[in-house]
């Protein structure tokens, strides 16, 4: 991808851009709409290193409940994650799924939001190991494209580039945002501009990364 030059990176995509990593610095979760790979949906991310119990739980009261976490193929790689399907991820359109795991001591089912939140928060530690998580689990890690948007425009890749430019690790979770007024259906764009609004909550498209990425590397 060519480098574009500064004076053309539009004003109101930088500003999200920064907006979002000011919340996930600050602990809050932020939307995040795949308007690149996707079609126009909305996701809930926040950052994976000290992420809490209640917003896990506000994660799972307003997704699919299908909590993902994006980590960079090295740290996959270091964890011992690996893919559930390589044909799927070859393709380069869709998530990078790795085996499920939870945190292998400490937590009951593994399906609570307390749960999710240890477990989650074991694989954004810097100290963690493969022995620290029993497999399958009740969280998804997804692989993350070294490069981040700028090599896949993806869900995984944004939610990781995110954290990243807040300051923290390079780690988060995500899932599918659901329709606010058709609970049945995830959300689109429309309905993810009107969650934002309704939570307070930054909100930023993929393609408003990939601009602020070829600004600033």
């Amino acid at each position: 991808m060519t480098k574009s030059l500064p004076h053309s990176l539009p004003q109101l995509a930088f500003r999200r851009v920064e907006w979002a990593t000011q919340a996930l610095r600050g602990g809050r979760p932020i939307v995040v709409v795949d308007n690149v790979l996707g079609d126009d949906e909305g996701m809930l991310v926040a950052a994976a290193e000290g992420v809490t119990t209640q917003l896990v739980a506000f994660l799972v009261r307003h997704t699919s409940g299908f909590l993902c976490v994006a980590l960079p193929e090295t740290e996959c790689d270091r964890l011992d994650l690996p893919l559930l399907c390589a044909s799927r991820a070859a393709d380069g359109l869709r998530d990078a799924f790795c085996v499920t795991v939870d945190v292998a001591s400490g937590i009951g089912t593994g399906i609570s939001a307390c749960d999710r939140a240890r477990t989650i928060g074991a694989l954004a530690s810097a100290t963690a190991s493969p022995a620290d998580f029993s497999r399958p689990g009740h969280v998804v890690p997804t692989r993350a494209r070294e490069g981040g948007v700028l090599a896949r425009p993806g869900r995984a890749e944004a939610a990781c580039d995110l954290a990243r430019l807040a300051g923290r690790q390079p780690i988060s979770v995500f899932a599918q945002l659901v329709s606010v007024n058709s609970p049945v259906d995830v959300a689109c764009d429309a309905d993810a501009r009107t969650f934002s609004s309704r939570h307070g909550l930054a909100i930023v498209r993929v393609s408003d990364l990939v601009e602020y990425r070829l600004d600033r590397p």
